[in-house]
């Protein structure tokens, strides 16, 4: 999933996803199994991966409020430039 898609008529540019933080220091989130699935579809069956972002608003609800872009999350953590430990246990 995201929670935003920006399209020109029936064409989408970007699907959007926004994660808060009330402080700057600390920039691990959570995503979800279906955001990380549907990021990981776009970049594997449909080579469009960079269509997604999240983004990460930290100091959020204050006037210093800051926007961090991570496109393809999917691809960046292939290439190992960042981390994510996922733990999903399902019974």
């Amino acid at each position: 999933g995201y929670d935003i898609s920006i399209r020109r008529g029936n064409e989408i540019f970007e699907y959007i996803e926004v994660k808060t933080r009330e402080n700057e220091n600390k920039e691990v989130f959570t995503v979800s199994g279906t955001q990380w699935e549907f990021c990981k579809t776009l970049e594997k069956k449909y080579g469009c991966g960079d269509k997604y972002c999240i983004y990460l608003v930290t100091q959020a609800g204050t006037n210093m409020a800051k926007i961090k872009v991570l496109r393809n999350p999917y691809k960046n953590w292939i290439e190992g430039k960042l981390e994510a430990d996922p733990i999903c246990i399902t019974l």
